[in-house]
């Protein structure tokens, strides 16, 4: 009986003493794995003070979220600078190089002001027909048949057409008359700039007082050809593509700025944007506003209007 006292004893006393070298050795990791698990199960009045103290030292915050991005701004922002730029040339000489550069900012204007519009156009109908978590989602069960296969040939649309789409399935109404038509021309213009169509004109030349140069122009009369084609323009009165100046990007930019309104006011979409000229602005279109245009073309006389009511003029 003694003996099996004794062994049960130094049984004992050599367990006692494995745990002890075990709780030794693992107790710098038991002291990580408590913190660990302190931070992963904080208790609540932790969490507050944890709270307090972010809000006490006003640390900014940061979240990840997603969202749908869009270059329409860039563009617009960029064809009403271009455009002020070309005004800030006044009425240079003919020829000179301060003539030059407005032009080209009045021809990119145009360009930027165009594709400003066919950017809102695909953002609106991305959240409208695809993006199914978005607020101005329309689901498949309320598209008709005509909606459908609109949206299936979208890429290959006019820009009138897209325009009449978005405003029929936001509401009963479609682009006025008079916007339609003048639209239409800013979109031929658009295709002569960008693919460069081609065309006769006669020349009064004068010899150069510049060696490098063989002539000068000193006048243009604009062929058969470009007559014919400048019937298509009967409402907005362009120039042909190698005169074109302020006043034509003016005339163009004013039909894109009246159909953006025209499709807030339709649909509630909202257009923000940010202009360099003559400083950094940040700037909005609300088709429920009234709007200047004049003062965002730079046209001195100023009368505003709700343009987001366009009439046919």
């Amino acid at each position: 009986m003694f003996s099996s006292i004794t062994m049960a004893w130094r049984w004992t006393w050599k367990s006692w003493r494995l745990f002890s070298l075990l709780l030794r050795s693992s107790k710098r990791h038991l002291f990580y794995g408590f913190q660990y698990c302190s931070k992963l199960f904080p208790a609540p009045h932790a969490c507050r003070s944890v709270r307090r103290c972010a809000m006490q030292e006003n640390k900014p915050w940061q979240e990840i979220r997603t969202d749908v991005r869009s270059l329409y701004a860039d563009h617009l922002g960029h064809a009403l600078d271009l455009l002020h730029e070309s005004l800030a040339d006044g009425d240079p000489q003919l020829g000179s190089a301060k003539a030059l550069h407005s032009q080209r900012c009045a021809i990119s204007a145009i360009m930027h002001g165009f594709s400003s519009l066919e950017a809102v156009l695909n953002f609106m109908a991305y959240r409208m027909f695809t993006l199914d978590d978005a607020a101005e989602f329309i689901p498949l069960t309320k598209r008709n048949f005509f909606v459908q296969s609109i949206i299936k040939r979208w890429t290959n649309l006019k820009i009138t057409e897209k325009c009449n789409t978005i405003l029929s399935v936001s509401g009963p109404s479609l682009l006025p008359n008079g916007v339609h038509s003048k639209l239409s021309e800013v979109n031929n213009l658009r295709n002569w700039i960008v693919h460069g169509t081609c065309y006769h004109s006669t020349l009064l030349v004068a010899p150069s007082s510049e060696s490098h140069v063989l002539y000068e122009v000193v006048d243009e009369e604009p062929g058969e050809s470009w007559m014919r084609w400048s019937q298509k323009f009967p409402l907005c009165r362009f120039n042909q593509p190698l005169a074109l100046n302020v006043s034509d990007a003016q005339t163009a930019i004013r039909v894109i700025v009246e159909v953006l309104l025209i499709l807030s006011k339709g649909t509630g979409f909202k257009w923000f944007y940010t202009t360099c000229m003559p400083h950094l602005t940040a700037c909005g279109l609300f088709g429920e506003l009234e709007c200047n245009l004049d003062a965002i073309l730079g046209i001195e006389k100023t009368e505003p209007i709700n343009s987001a009511d366009a009439k046919s003029r």
